[in-house]
């Protein structure tokens, strides 16, 4: 990982990645962006000024990986696992979430959703598959419940990725992890682009639109009886997010003390007031 490559956002599905473009891509005029991948028809994220390439999976889109391209870019972004970094002078980052609740999010999204990429769970649930049946399906396991520590550690797209037990999994997505130039978490997004903003020099990011979320009407009823569940069966994406919760926290209240001391890190104006006084200026692609 070299911090002065092109930043790269490796973004995790359904931890609010779509958002995020959204906010840090404003400054960059749309031939600086790397395409994004997208299933067919994927012509929605394109209209919305984005740059995208059209594949069939994303085993293909990292066969297709350009690093040359990429490193000629100012900004990639898209379901990429930490391998495209061994492709090219990249500097990663991104944003993981609340295991349990990302898992559900998944699930709400491919019940309306049948797109290549979910198409298997989209079946599934149309058969009558309930979220807590998901657990006795290994290859939903594989798919979900570990799907940002394979992504960090590089073997959830790339081609020819090394399979690996859980306590390799776990070494190599913390290894991916603190390789990261920046951690964002998706309870905090907003504050999270601005911790972003910050670790690469960019101005400060407009405030991050929920795009893309999966509605909660309609959906599975969710105890507390079924989050301890999935949280037992998703315990190694759980530790990850652990690490990368208290990684964002330090930088969040680090860089709140830095810019306006006299703010609560905590406080729902933070990142607000935070913009307001954010130290640097000009263009991102300055």
């Amino acid at each position: 990982m070299d911090p002065s490559g092109t930043p790269c956002f490796l973004h995790v599905p359904k931890c609010g990645g779509v958002s995020l473009y959204a906010s840090l891509a404003a400054p960059f005029p749309r031939d600086a962006i790397y395409p994004i991948p997208l299933p067919p028809p994927g012509d929605w994220l394109d209209r919305a000024r984005f740059p995208i390439a059209v594949v069939d999976d994303l085993v293909a889109a990292h066969r297709a990986f350009d690093g040359p391209l990429a490193e000629r870019c100012r900004l990639v972004m898209g379901h990429f696992d930490r391998g495209v970094c061994a492709q090219a002078r990249l500097a990663p980052f991104t944003v993981l979430r609340d295991p349990v609740d990302r898992v559900v999010s998944q699930y709400r999204h491919a019940a309306r959703t049948p797109d290549p990429w979910n198409r298997y769970l989209h079946d599934r649930i149309a058969a009558g598959m309930r979220i807590e049946d998901m657990a006795a399906d290994p290859h939903l396991v594989d798919a979900f419940a570990r799907a940002q520590a394979r992504q960090l550690a590089g073997c959830l797209w790339s081609p020819d990725a090394p399979t690996l037990d859980d306590d390799a999994l776990l070494a190599a997505a913390l290894d991916g992890l603190d390789r990261c130039i920046a951690v964002g978490v998706t309870e905090r997004l907003d504050a999270s682009v601005l911790v972003i903003a910050d670790a690469f020099g960019w101005p400060a990011p407009p405030p991050v639109a929920r795009l893309n979320a999966a509605p909660h009407a309609g959906g599975p009823a969710v105890d507390e009886e079924l989050r301890a569940g999935i949280r037992d069966v998703c315990r190694i994406d759980v530790t990850l997010y652990t690490r990368a919760r208290e990684r964002f926290d330090g930088a969040w209240r680090a860089l709140v003390s830095r810019v306006v001391p006299e703010v609560d890190p905590d406080a729902p104006d933070a990142p607000a007031r935070l913009r307001r006084a954010w130290p640097r200026g000009g263009s991102a692609l300055e």
